[in-house]
């Protein structure tokens, strides 16, 4: 086993030569004495596959890394010769393809399509952020018309449910009215029956009395009392129904003793007291 002396930065171990050699001046350490035998790029220089280039070739991008020396050239997208970045950054694409927003596509099948969605990337690029103000201002438009709606509703059902109850309360005044109406009616119909009432009771302590003072004097009262009653019906009653002419059922002459006087032969009573043979 060979033992190799350690080698400064920019030289490498020559094994034939038993020496350190330097590397190629792209390199900032190496294995040999090519620009393909980097391991890390000088500076200025950034790493491309195996080799250190000072510019990426077509289809690459310079990436970003933490030092100079580990600077490496990335690769492109498929189809892309130059880009800006990883993603859909392309900016010049291989023969028989087309740019479209940043992508690769091929030709073939590049048709009206293609040429519309060119004119849509053309347009969201210049005008992109005109757009988004203006979809912020009508969503903040439409936001303030629900806000507003939904005020205009909520004060439209407060004034419906204040006219709701104005409207109880003009139905609880009428019903109010109404049974004040029914009251004072049966008041008077109450009021009436209580006058009448007393009238009857009235009458029937004058008769009362009248009969007391005929009791007293020996006079019958039944008569008064009939005559009482009789003129108190001819004056209630308003329709006096005319008396009918009734054939007798007697002649004028018909006695209960002697029978018809019209006949021959009567009976008569014998006279009172003794008979006269003694």
């Amino acid at each position: 086993m060979t033992c190799v002396p350690e080698c400064a930065d920019g030289t490498f171990f020559h094994l034939e030569e038993m020496k350190c050699s330097p590397c190629h001046h792209s390199c900032f350490t190496c294995t040999g004495p090519g620009k393909e035998e980097c391991i890390h790029c000088a500076q200025d220089f950034l790493q491309q596959d195996w080799a250190c280039v000072p510019v990426c070739s077509e289809g690459y991008y310079p990436g970003e890394a933490a030092s100079l020396a580990q600077r490496m050239c990335r690769r492109c997208e498929e189809n892309c010769l130059s880009c800006q970045g990883p993603g859909v950054t392309c900016s010049r694409c291989r023969d028989g393809y087309s740019l479209v927003g940043g992508s690769c596509i091929i030709n073939a099948t590049c048709n009206n399509v293609c040429v519309c969605a060119r004119a849509v990337g053309a347009f969201f690029a210049e005008y992109g952020w005109y757009l988004l103000l203006i979809s912020v201002a009508l969503y903040l438009l439409v936001q303030e018309v629900k806000k507003r709606r939904a005020n205009r509703g909520h004060n439209d059902s407060v004034s419906d449910s204040v006219e709701d109850t104005a409207a109880v309360v003009r139905r609880q005044e009428a019903l109010e009215a109404s049974r004040r109406r029914m009251q004072e009616e049966l008041d008077a119909q109450a009021a009436q029956y209580k006058e009448k009432k007393q009238k009857i009771e009235e009458e029937k302590r004058k008769q009362k009395i009248e009969m007391w003072e005929s009791m007293k004097e020996g006079r019958s009262y039944r008569g008064n009392a009939r005559a009482a009653e009789n003129a108190d019906e001819a004056s209630t009653s308003t329709v006096v129904k005319p008396k009918k002419d009734k054939k007798p059922l007697r002649s004028t002459g018909y006695n209960p003793l002697t029978g018809d006087g019209g006949g021959t032969c009567s009976w008569r009573p014998g006279r009172r007291g003794p008979s006269a043979g003694g």
